[in-house]
């Protein structure tokens, strides 16, 4: 397709396409709920996996997209297959950022959908959030889906992943994130709720938050409402875990377990103090949000 022609098919598309965006902090319960909407014959992809494009965290470098295997195996492509995104690329290289940066993640999840036989797009990356303007522009019919969590649970969450990691002997590089200290995380947190808040202000009736704490309670009742929300019937054989699915491999293997509290204590996993230093710094945050600090 030439260029301008594949600009007005993707144009065209997302602006009438209904896309469904997951975000949240990390550790927080979106893959969780993700994997229930993919299960849906609308959001399913055609080879089953379920991952999350990080799209949002390569914005800067999306000519070399090639060199990043989650961009790659979120369209499951090989190094050297053609794809339309690569035109794409070629057709808005002297366009004026602004403009190409919509344009290219249009085209990019336009690519998806088509690779995978994806009938409606519902991505998942933790940091949506923070990009939903940008995600609104690309596609004015979009809803958003935004997963909150207490906080000491989420730091205690990324400190299970950290050891996990180091027990499987993952490079020192790549442990970073999941060793962000107390302070530095409830920043962060903080940062990314204040982003959801700012998203229901500014899309009124288009955004719907979900407590990780409510979807683990009554995860039937809360799909059953999300689903409604995003305009898709709902079937409660969505809920069932998928336990022999690739999707989830050695990575988290309470996730082909049927959705419930894993029993999991923050105390078996972070200090009294780190804790306190959470509730400190995300403390006024926790109460304009109605999150209780635990003892300590």
């Amino acid at each position: 397709m030439v260029s301008q022609e594949l600009i007005h098919a993707i144009q065209t598309w997302a602006l009438d396409h209904p896309a469904v965006f997951v975000s949240g902090m990390f550790r927080s319960g979106t893959t969780r709920l993700y994997a229930v909407l993919q299960n849906a014959p609308d959001f399913r992809r055609a080879n089953g996996v379920v991952n999350e494009s990080a799209l949002v965290h390569h914005l800067e470098g999306l000519d070399n997209w090639r060199s990043s295997e989650r961009l790659t195996r979120h369209l499951d492509i090989t190094a050297i297959e053609p794809c339309s995104f690569d035109n794409l690329l070629a057709a808005t290289r002297r366009w004026p950022e602004p403009w190409r940066r919509t344009t290219l993640v249009r085209g990019f999840h336009h690519c998806a959908c088509q690779r995978l036989s994806v009938r409606r797009l519902a991505e998942k990356t933790p940091g949506n959030e923070m990009h939903s303007a940008l995600l609104k522009n690309a596609f004015p019919r979009a809803r958003f889906i935004y997963v909150l969590r207490h906080p000491i649970d989420v730091f205690a969450s990324m400190r299970a992943v950290e050891r996990r990691e180091v027990e499987r002997g993952v490079p020192e590089d790549h442990l970073a994130w999941w060793r962000m200290p107390p302070e530095q995380f409830a920043s962060t947190w903080v940062q990314s709720i204040n982003a959801a808040l700012l998203m229901h202000e500014a899309m009124p009736g288009e955004v719907s938050s979900v407590r990780y704490e409510d979807f683990i309670s009554d995860p039937a009742g809360i799909m059953k409402q999300l689903f409604a929300f995003v305009v898709t019937p709902f079937d409660l054989s969505y809920l069932q875990a998928q336990a022999g699915s690739e999707n989830w491999g050695n990575w988290e293997p309470h996730l082909k377990d049927p959705i419930a509290h894993t029993g999991a204590r923050w105390q078996d996993r972070i200090t009294g103090d780190e804790a306190a230093i959470i509730q400190q710094v995300a403390g006024d945050m926790m109460a304009r949000i109605r999150y209780a600090p635990y003892a300590i």
